[in-house]
C-alpha cells in the first residue's frame, strides 16, 4: 500500500519524484514476465502512463518514455528498450538501430540497420 500512497500524493502534488527510464524499463520486464505478473503489454502501458504523465512525477526524457510506452503496446512484441530506441529514431534523435532483432522491421519507422 505504500505505492499507492506514494502515487496518490505525487497526483495532488504533496510531493514531487524522479526516476528513470531504465527503471521504466525494468517495471515494463517485470510486469510482463511470465514467472511474475504476466500483464500483455498493453495493460502495463495502460498502468503505467497516468503515473508517468503525472507533472510531480519527473523523468528525463518524460515525451520520449510515454511514446515508447504507446510503441511497447501496440502490434509488434518488443521490449521497451527497443520501443524506446524506436521513439529516439521517429524523433530525430538517431538514424536507425542496430539490431540483430529482425522484430523491428515489422515495427513502422524504426529504421532497423544490419550489424
Amino acid at each position: 500500500m505504500r505505492s499507492k500512497e506514494l502515487i496518490d500524493r505525487l497526483r495532488t502534488e504533496q510531493e514531487e519524484a524522479f526516476t528513470t527510464d531504465v527503471v521504466v524499463h525494468e517495471v515494463c520486464y517485470v510486469l510482463s514476465a511470465s514467472t511474475h505478473y504476466s500483464l500483455t503489454h498493453q495493460d502495463i502501458r495502460d498502468r503505467l502512463y497516468p503515473i508517468l504523465a503525472l507533472p510531480a512525477l519527473r523523468l528525463a526524457n518524460k515525451s520520449l518514455c510515454l511514446e515508447a510506452l504507446n510503441i511497447f503496446a501496440s502490434g509488434e512484441k518488443i521490449d521497451f528498450s527497443d520501443a524506446l530506441s524506436v521513439a529516439y529514431v521517429r524523433n530525430g534523435l538517431a538514424d536507425g538501430i542496430y539490431s540483430f532483432d529482425r522484430k523491428l522491421d515489422n515495427v513502422p519507422d524504426a529504421n532497423r540497420l544490419d550489424v
